[in-house]
Protein backbone atom coordinates (compact mmCIF):
# COMPACT_ATOMS: atom_id res chain seq x y z
CA UNK A 1 0.00 0.00 0.00
CA UNK A 2 1.48 3.21 -0.83
CA UNK A 3 0.24 7.19 -0.34
CA UNK A 4 2.15 9.56 -2.65
CA UNK A 5 1.23 13.18 -2.21
CA UNK A 6 3.06 15.93 -3.90
CA UNK A 7 2.72 19.80 -3.22
CA UNK A 8 3.12 22.37 -5.89
CA UNK A 9 3.11 26.30 -5.23
CA UNK A 10 4.89 29.10 -6.93
CA UNK A 11 8.24 28.85 -5.40
CA UNK A 12 8.75 25.18 -4.77
CA UNK A 13 7.34 20.96 -5.19
CA UNK A 14 7.59 19.02 -2.80
CA UNK A 15 7.74 15.55 -2.89
CA UNK A 16 6.26 12.72 0.03
CA UNK A 17 5.87 8.70 -0.22
CA UNK A 18 5.06 6.28 2.36
CA UNK A 19 5.14 2.95 0.93
CA UNK A 20 5.24 -0.85 2.03
CA UNK A 21 4.57 -2.65 -1.42
CA UNK A 22 2.42 -5.67 -1.42
CA UNK A 23 2.24 -8.81 -4.14
CA UNK A 24 -1.78 -10.32 -5.47
CA UNK A 25 -2.88 -12.93 -7.00
CA UNK A 26 -6.69 -13.69 -8.04
CA UNK A 27 -8.53 -16.25 -7.03
CA UNK A 28 -11.80 -18.35 -6.98
CA UNK A 29 -13.56 -20.79 -4.50
CA UNK A 30 -14.19 -23.43 -6.74
CA UNK A 31 -17.15 -24.80 -4.82
CA UNK A 32 -19.90 -22.85 -6.05
CA UNK A 33 -19.21 -23.02 -9.59
CA UNK A 34 -18.49 -26.09 -10.03
CA UNK A 35 -20.83 -27.89 -12.72
CA UNK A 36 -22.85 -31.06 -11.31
CA UNK A 37 -25.61 -32.89 -12.98
CA UNK A 38 -29.09 -33.40 -12.51
CA UNK A 39 -28.36 -35.52 -9.36
CA UNK A 40 -25.99 -33.41 -7.75
CA UNK A 41 -23.03 -35.24 -8.84
CA UNK A 42 -19.80 -33.05 -9.96
CA UNK A 43 -19.03 -33.45 -13.10
CA UNK A 44 -15.77 -34.55 -14.52
CA UNK A 45 -13.99 -34.59 -17.74
CA UNK A 46 -11.80 -37.93 -19.23
CA UNK A 47 -9.50 -37.29 -17.15
CA UNK A 48 -11.03 -36.76 -13.84
CA UNK A 49 -10.69 -33.12 -14.16
CA UNK A 50 -13.49 -30.61 -12.66
CA UNK A 51 -15.67 -28.51 -14.56
CA UNK A 52 -16.35 -24.79 -13.57
CA UNK A 53 -18.05 -22.12 -14.91
CA UNK A 54 -18.39 -18.65 -13.59
CA UNK A 55 -18.69 -14.97 -14.02
CA UNK A 56 -15.70 -12.27 -14.00
CA UNK A 57 -17.02 -11.19 -11.14
CA UNK A 58 -16.17 -14.20 -9.16
CA UNK A 59 -12.74 -13.66 -9.40
CA UNK A 60 -11.31 -12.20 -6.28
CA UNK A 61 -7.72 -10.68 -5.42
CA UNK A 62 -5.86 -10.92 -1.96
CA UNK A 63 -2.49 -10.21 -1.11
CA UNK A 64 0.25 -12.53 -1.31
CA UNK A 65 3.59 -10.87 0.19
CA UNK A 66 4.22 -7.31 1.62
CA UNK A 67 7.51 -5.79 1.75
CA UNK A 68 8.82 -2.80 3.37
CA UNK A 69 11.79 -0.74 2.50
CA UNK A 70 11.34 -0.23 -1.54
CA UNK A 71 12.05 3.31 -3.01
CA UNK A 72 8.63 4.64 -4.37
CA UNK A 73 10.52 8.07 -5.05
CA UNK A 74 13.61 8.53 -7.14
CA UNK A 75 14.87 11.02 -9.25
CA UNK A 76 14.21 10.75 -13.43
CA UNK A 77 16.16 14.02 -14.89
CA UNK A 78 19.05 16.01 -13.58
CA UNK A 79 21.09 18.90 -14.68
CA UNK A 80 19.54 21.41 -17.11
CA UNK A 81 15.95 19.33 -16.09
CA UNK A 82 15.74 18.81 -12.38
CA UNK A 83 12.75 15.94 -12.34
CA UNK A 84 11.81 14.04 -9.48
CA UNK A 85 8.51 10.99 -9.51
CA UNK A 86 6.59 9.27 -7.31
CA UNK A 87 4.69 5.48 -7.75
CA UNK A 88 1.65 3.77 -6.70
CA UNK A 89 0.64 0.68 -8.01
CA UNK A 90 2.11 -2.32 -9.06
CA UNK A 91 5.61 -2.51 -7.60
CA UNK A 92 7.98 -4.40 -10.21
CA UNK A 93 7.81 -4.89 -14.01
CA UNK A 94 9.19 -7.94 -15.20
CA UNK A 95 10.34 -8.44 -11.77
CA UNK A 96 12.23 -5.51 -11.28
CA UNK A 97 11.59 -2.62 -9.35
CA UNK A 98 10.46 0.98 -10.46
CA UNK A 99 13.22 2.00 -8.40
CA UNK A 100 15.32 -0.05 -11.23
CA UNK A 101 13.30 1.64 -14.38
CA UNK A 102 14.02 5.23 -13.00
CA UNK A 103 17.81 4.75 -12.47
CA UNK A 104 18.17 3.14 -16.13
CA UNK A 105 16.44 5.78 -17.11
CA UNK A 106 18.14 8.12 -15.39
CA UNK A 107 21.38 6.69 -16.67
CA UNK A 108 20.62 7.45 -20.37
CA UNK A 109 21.88 11.37 -19.54
CA UNK A 110 18.54 12.24 -21.68
CA UNK A 111 18.50 15.73 -22.72
CA UNK A 112 15.21 17.24 -22.43
CA UNK A 113 14.57 20.18 -22.69
CA UNK A 114 11.16 20.60 -20.28
CA UNK A 115 9.69 18.71 -18.00
CA UNK A 116 7.09 18.16 -20.21
CA UNK A 117 9.46 15.95 -22.45
CA UNK A 118 10.79 14.44 -19.68
CA UNK A 119 7.43 13.13 -18.28
CA UNK A 120 6.52 11.94 -21.90
CA UNK A 121 9.63 10.44 -22.67
CA UNK A 122 9.47 8.21 -19.10
CA UNK A 123 5.80 7.47 -19.62
CA UNK A 124 6.85 5.86 -23.00
CA UNK A 125 9.95 3.94 -21.62
CA UNK A 126 8.02 2.17 -18.88
CA UNK A 127 4.70 1.49 -20.93
CA UNK A 128 6.92 -0.52 -22.86
CA UNK A 129 7.87 -2.43 -20.18
CA UNK A 130 4.72 -2.66 -18.87
CA UNK A 131 2.98 -3.98 -21.96
CA UNK A 132 6.29 -6.43 -22.38
CA UNK A 133 5.39 -7.91 -18.57
CA UNK A 134 1.47 -8.53 -19.12
CA UNK A 135 1.81 -9.74 -22.72
CA UNK A 136 4.65 -12.59 -21.58
CA UNK A 137 1.75 -13.48 -18.91
CA UNK A 138 -1.17 -13.88 -21.24
CA UNK A 139 -3.15 -11.54 -19.12
CA UNK A 140 -6.09 -9.61 -20.03
CA UNK A 141 -6.29 -5.77 -20.72
CA UNK A 142 -9.24 -5.93 -17.84
CA UNK A 143 -7.12 -7.91 -15.29
CA UNK A 144 -3.96 -6.15 -15.50
CA UNK A 145 -3.19 -3.58 -12.43
CA UNK A 146 -2.07 0.25 -13.35
CA UNK A 147 0.68 1.81 -12.01
CA UNK A 148 0.90 5.71 -11.69
CA UNK A 149 3.63 8.30 -11.59
CA UNK A 150 3.43 11.70 -9.94
CA UNK A 151 6.32 13.43 -11.79
CA UNK A 152 7.25 17.16 -11.43
CA UNK A 153 10.39 19.22 -11.53
CA UNK A 154 12.02 22.41 -12.98
CA UNK A 155 13.45 23.38 -16.26
CA UNK A 156 15.94 25.93 -16.60
CA UNK A 157 13.90 28.83 -17.77
CA UNK A 158 10.56 27.83 -16.23
CA UNK A 159 9.04 30.61 -14.00
CA UNK A 160 7.34 27.58 -11.92
CA UNK A 161 7.51 24.28 -11.09
CA UNK A 162 5.17 21.99 -13.41
CA UNK A 163 3.58 18.34 -12.57
CA UNK A 164 2.15 15.81 -14.04
CA UNK A 165 0.23 12.67 -14.00
CA UNK A 166 1.37 9.25 -15.41
CA UNK A 167 -0.60 5.91 -15.21
CA UNK A 168 0.71 3.05 -17.58
CA UNK A 169 -2.79 1.17 -18.13
CA UNK A 170 -4.56 3.94 -19.98
CA UNK A 171 -0.82 4.79 -21.43
CA UNK A 172 -1.50 8.35 -20.46
CA UNK A 173 0.47 11.37 -19.29
CA UNK A 174 -1.44 14.55 -17.93
CA UNK A 175 -0.71 17.88 -16.77
CA UNK A 176 -1.52 18.86 -13.63
CA UNK A 177 -2.32 22.73 -14.27
CA UNK A 178 -3.68 23.51 -10.62
CA UNK A 179 -1.14 24.76 -7.67
CA UNK A 180 -1.90 23.14 -4.11
CA UNK A 181 -1.90 19.17 -3.15
CA UNK A 182 -1.91 16.08 -5.55
CA UNK A 183 -2.39 12.87 -4.64
CA UNK A 184 -2.27 8.91 -5.22
CA UNK A 185 -2.23 5.58 -4.31
CA UNK A 186 -4.21 4.41 -1.33
CA UNK A 187 -4.88 7.86 -0.39
CA UNK A 188 -8.27 7.99 1.98
CA UNK A 189 -6.37 9.54 4.54
CA UNK A 190 -5.50 12.44 2.22
CA UNK A 191 -8.90 12.61 1.39
CA UNK A 192 -10.52 12.73 5.19
CA UNK A 193 -7.86 15.29 5.97
CA UNK A 194 -8.32 17.75 3.13
CA UNK A 195 -12.65 16.89 2.81
CA UNK A 196 -13.50 15.49 5.46
CA UNK A 197 -14.50 12.71 3.69
CA UNK A 198 -12.78 9.97 1.54
CA UNK A 199 -14.44 7.99 -1.86
CA UNK A 200 -14.63 4.85 -0.02
CA UNK A 201 -16.72 5.69 2.87
CA UNK A 202 -19.03 8.17 0.65
CA UNK A 203 -19.75 5.26 -1.59
CA UNK A 204 -20.33 3.20 1.40
CA UNK A 205 -23.01 5.94 2.67
CA UNK A 206 -24.57 6.03 -0.48
CA UNK A 207 -25.21 2.59 -0.47
CA UNK A 208 -26.81 2.67 3.10
CA UNK A 209 -29.09 5.08 1.73
CA UNK A 210 -30.09 3.12 -1.09
CA UNK A 211 -30.88 0.32 0.96
CA UNK A 212 -32.56 2.26 3.20
CA UNK A 213 -34.78 3.83 0.67
CA UNK A 214 -36.13 0.52 -1.61
CA UNK A 215 -39.35 0.23 -0.78
CA UNK A 216 -40.24 3.61 0.11
CA UNK A 217 -42.92 5.47 -1.67
CA UNK A 218 -42.75 8.72 -3.12
CA UNK A 219 -44.25 10.91 0.16
CA UNK A 220 -41.82 9.19 2.24
CA UNK A 221 -38.47 9.85 0.07
CA UNK A 222 -40.26 13.75 -0.02
CA UNK A 223 -39.93 13.80 3.64
CA UNK A 224 -37.30 12.55 3.84
CA UNK A 225 -35.34 14.92 1.42
CA UNK A 226 -36.80 17.69 3.54
CA UNK A 227 -35.33 16.57 6.45
CA UNK A 228 -31.58 15.51 5.35
CA UNK A 229 -31.99 19.08 3.12
CA UNK A 230 -32.28 20.78 6.75
CA UNK A 231 -29.37 19.08 8.30
CA UNK A 232 -27.23 19.83 5.24
CA UNK A 233 -28.48 23.85 5.66
CA UNK A 234 -27.36 23.91 8.98
CA UNK A 235 -23.91 23.10 8.01
CA UNK A 236 -23.48 25.30 4.69
CA UNK A 237 -23.72 22.02 2.24
CA UNK A 238 -25.36 21.81 -0.78
CA UNK A 239 -27.92 19.05 -1.26
CA UNK A 240 -25.46 15.91 -3.18
CA UNK A 241 -27.55 15.51 -6.78
CA UNK A 242 -26.27 11.78 -7.34
CA UNK A 243 -28.90 11.55 -4.01
CA UNK A 244 -31.35 13.49 -6.07
CA UNK A 245 -31.09 11.32 -8.88
CA UNK A 246 -30.61 8.43 -7.85
CA UNK A 247 -32.14 7.82 -4.41
CA UNK A 248 -35.02 10.26 -3.73
CA UNK A 249 -36.12 10.71 -7.56
CA UNK A 250 -36.45 14.51 -7.28
CA UNK A 251 -35.81 16.54 -9.96
CA UNK A 252 -32.16 18.03 -10.19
Amino acid sequence: MTVNVVLRTSDAIVFGCDSISSTSQYALDPWAHLVRDADGNLVTDDNGGLTAKFPQSALQRFVTNTVGGVTKMFPVSQNAVQVAAVTSGLAKLNDRTMASYAGEFLARGNAFGSVEETARAFSEFLHAAYVAHFDARSVPEEYRDDVEFLLGGYAGKDHFPSLFRLRLLPNSCVHVPDFGIAWGGQSDAVERLLFGIDGRARYELEQAVANLLQGFGEQMRSSLAGILQSVLTKVGRDFPRTWTRRFLRLPG
